[in-house]
């Protein structure tokens, strides 16, 4: 096995700066880091992940952890955060989590293995008050819950649930119905809001009977979308709390023989990129998907600098974006 030596002895310079040149350092001439460079190449040297992690104290690692890392929401945020990790130099670790009993035990797992966390989804208190006992630096990826000392990224979840319902109205929609995501997720509690704050803003009633759960899943849009189907009275648009359950919704409304927009109108929430291949296109908000992976990649990286640095809320704008699926 090639070895620092080995480079610097043929290199014709210390261990040392063959050390400052693998880690970047601005301390080495341009011509010498060419030439250090160039034989580590010749060599086929690469420095050891455990040795470097030993000397500098830190993995150059970071994990994203998500419910389903295959759900397409989670898909665009960890291909984000990876470039920017990469950009940085750094690993990005990407944990798919089914329910809570595995998320601790993986948690617990790859805490001696990063310097951070972006964390994606729900946790029990306890799991942020160990995280913070070990002062591991971390970002959440949605409101503040109570427990979290971290960093926090989320997108205008009122805004854009009231943005939808107000477009619908002014379309001259009118049995407005919601269908809703799990019942632990702050984010669909406040599209809710939305929701509600937009009708009773434009002095419509809310009708409890408009409202259907869901669980962010195309199966989870398929049974609330019969429900809402079922009713005496259905529902003439539907605003739902992510495209994922929107598609659920979208292939009952096929199967039964409804049009979309004609008979039915949906909106969605989120801009996952198949969103404008479905048929209809699927109206939507757009809460910054890759920007949020690639933000919250510097933020965490932040904050590892800076560690007693006061936490951040940082809430995203959203944005409407129309296609045909609302009559447009």
């Amino acid at each position: 096995m090639v070895t620092i030596y080995d480079v610097a002895r043929e290199a014709g310079v210390s261990a040392a700066t063959v050390s400052r040149v693998i880690n970047n350092s601005a301390r080495v001439a341009e011509s010498t880091k060419s030439r250090v460079i160039q034989t580590t190449r010749r060599l086929n040297y690469f420095p050891s992940a455990a040795a470097r992690a030993l000397a500098s104290n830190t993995t150059e690692t970071i994990a994203v952890v998500s419910p389903d890392a295959y759900e397409p929401f989670f898909l665009e945020v960890i291909k984000a955060a990876e470039r920017e990790a990469r950009r940085r130099g750094y690993h990005l670790l990407v944990h798919g989590l089914a329910d809570q009993d595995s998320m601790a035990d993986s948690m617990w797992s790859i805490l001696s293995s990063v310097d951070g966390m972006i964390i994606s989804c729900r946790c029990h208190e306890s799991y942020f008050q160990v995280l913070q006992q070990r002062k591991m630096p971390y970002v959440l990826l949605s409101s503040r819950e109570s427990g979290v000392e971290g960093d926090c990224i989320y997108p205008d979840n009122l805004g854009g649930g009231y943005q939808a319902v107000t477009h619908l109205i002014q379309h001259g929609y009118e049995k407005i119905a919601f269908i809703h995501g799990p019942k632990s997720s702050i984010e669909s509690h406040l599209r809710f809001d939305g929701y509600r704050q937009a009708l009773e803003d434009h002095n419509w009633l809310y009708d409890p009977k408009l409202s259907a759960q869901g669980d962010f899943s195309k199966t989870g849009g398929r049974r609330a979308m019969r429900a809402l189907l079922g009713l005496d009275a259905p529902p003439r648009a539907v605003l739902t709390a992510n495209d994922v359950t929107a598609i659920g919704a979208i292939s009952v409304i096929n199967e039964m023989g409804l049009e979309i927009p004609d008979d039915i109108a949906i909106v969605g929430f989120d801009n996952i990129s198949m969103a404008a291949h479905i048929d209809p296109p699927l109206t939507t908000i757009e809460r910054g998907t890759s920007l949020c992976g690639a933000l919250a990649v510097r933020t965490l990286l932040d904050r590892i600098g800076n560690p007693d640095a006061e936490p951040q809320d940082i809430m995203m704008p959203v944005e409407l974006v129309v296609r045909r699926s609302c009559g447009c």
